[in-house]
């Protein structure tokens, strides 16, 4: 049987559809870097690593993805805006510590995304002490890049998304990171930036200064932050001014009290234009102030939040909200940072569905019980499967990453040990 030879137009149209077909379908490479034993004159594979993350970057296209292999990388990073490049760089942890990358220079952003739609993952961002961890920006034209399960720290600011002016998108979506001792603010949200903030733990950020603390919005941005635990920052929780619009929902914002009548879990300052924030579900404790608006006018739009104990005055140019409690959350362990709910607290059961989360900090569906409960985590009864023993497990044998910790502490007493394992096991069996 003679065989059929296509004509030479036909391999062209073929090859061409097969073309946009490895295009549609995010046909991508993946390249290695190990900054210990790696050669940038390697082929990029993970047996033939490269060394340097900047000649990865320098290298990729398209939706091509950069694993970081665990070491110390003195590198300033800039991902430019190119069209349909969007590398996603991914940290390979050794076991629960992750790849370092430490600025080149103290004044210089860590890592810059200007108008990029790709991926940070699995990195400890550090040494931009005068300048931004992340720095998220658009530029005419789009910035949806996603920074999660990042360690940021040591530099001015951790995260910074803003843009150019209002024709401009910059929407990160800021997840399940540790944002802690940044000496000016944790997250930084300017110039009409949207980004959702969302399952963070934000810490020890900010140095004394009007405005500095955990995550401060300004200038027409509108930013979404749920379900993140914010604590014991300098000065405030969350700092809203000059026509910021942020949605303030299910976080839990406590031990802002450092600088005696300045700190606040949340404050709206020089607020001429800031007549209403939405602020529902969180819980609002132990600060100097819980709610506070000064510049000249009261703010309203808050609703239920819990509200209590706050030293100054729980609230100051706020009215308490119409279904605001007052009341000791019973946090687990609060001495120690444990800011889940305990079965007796007040906040469990009284939120609002409105503007709601319906996963909290360790993705457990909301609601969990007879109604949405206040702040970060939502409580859940005593019910364990063969799979929260399985984590268990593997978190024990550092398999599974230590932001599981939460997530197999099923009998609610904020710790993981052996005893934690033999605990789930015999629920799962049917001993207990």
């Amino acid at each position: 049987m003679a065989r059929q030879i296509l004509p030479s137009k036909t391999f062209f149209f073929l090859a061409v559809l097969l073309a946009v077909a490895m295009a549609s379908s995010g046909y991508c490479t993946d390249y290695y870097v190990d900054g210990n034993s790696g050669n940038d004159d390697a082929a990029g594979t993970s047996q033939n690593p490269w060394k340097t993350i900047s000649h990865a970057i320098s290298t990729a296209s398209g939706t091509d993805t950069i694993y970081v292999k665990y070491a110390t990388y003195n590198e300033s990073l800039s991902f430019a805006p190119m069209p349909k490049r969007n590398i996603s760089l991914v940290g390979i942890a050794d076991g629960n510590v992750r790849p370092i990358i430490c600025s080149a220079s103290p004044g210089t952003h860590t890592i810059t995304l200007t108008n990029y739609r790709a991926m940070i993952k699995g990195l400890e961002i550090t040494g931009a002490t005068n300048a931004n961890g992340i720095n998220c920006n658009a530029s005419s034209g789009t910035n949806n890049a996603e920074i999660m399960d990042c360690k940021l720290h040591g530099n001015s600011l951790g995260v910074h998304a803003t843009t150019a002016g209002s024709t401009d998108e910059c929407s990160p979506y800021i997840h399940n990171n540790i944002i802690c001792s940044n000496t000016t603010r944790g997250i930084g949200v300017m110039v009409y930036a949207r980004p959702a903030i969302d399952g963070n733990y934000i810490f020890d950020n900010g140095n004394g200064s009007e405005g500095s603390g955990g995550i401060g919005n300004c200038d027409n941005s509108c930013a979404s932050i749920i379900n993140n635990v914010i604590y014991d920052n300098d000065i405030v929780g969350i700092s809203v001014r000059d026509n910021a619009n942020p949605k303030i929902v299910n976080n839990t914002i406590t031990g802002h009290n450092r600088t005696a009548s300045d700190s606040a879990a949340i404050r709206v300052m020089h607020n001429e234009g800031i007549s209403s924030v939405m602020i529902v579900n969180n819980i609002i404790t132990q600060n100097e102030f819980g709610l506070r608006s000064q510049g000249g006018q009261s703010c309203s739009g808050n609703n239920y939040n819990n509200v209590w104990n706050n030293s100054f005055r729980d609230y100051f140019g706020f009215a308490k909200g119409a279904n605001d409690i007052s009341g000791d959350p019973l946090f687990v362990d609060p001495e120690n940072r444990g800011y889940r709910l305990s079965a007796s607290s007040p906040c469990i059961d009284k939120g609002t569905s409105d503007g709601a989360p319906d996963k909290d900090i360790d993705g457990r569906k909301r609601p969990q019980g007879g109604g949405y409960d206040m702040g970060a985590y939502e409580y859940r009864q005593d019910v364990v499967t063969l799979a929260d023993a399985i984590l268990a497990l593997k978190v024990l044998a550092g398999i599974a990453p230590y932001h599981s910790i939460e997530i197999t502490d099923v009998n609610n007493d904020d710790k993981i040990g052996l005893e934690e394992v033999i605990y789930i096991l015999q629920k799962v069996s049917g001993l207990r």
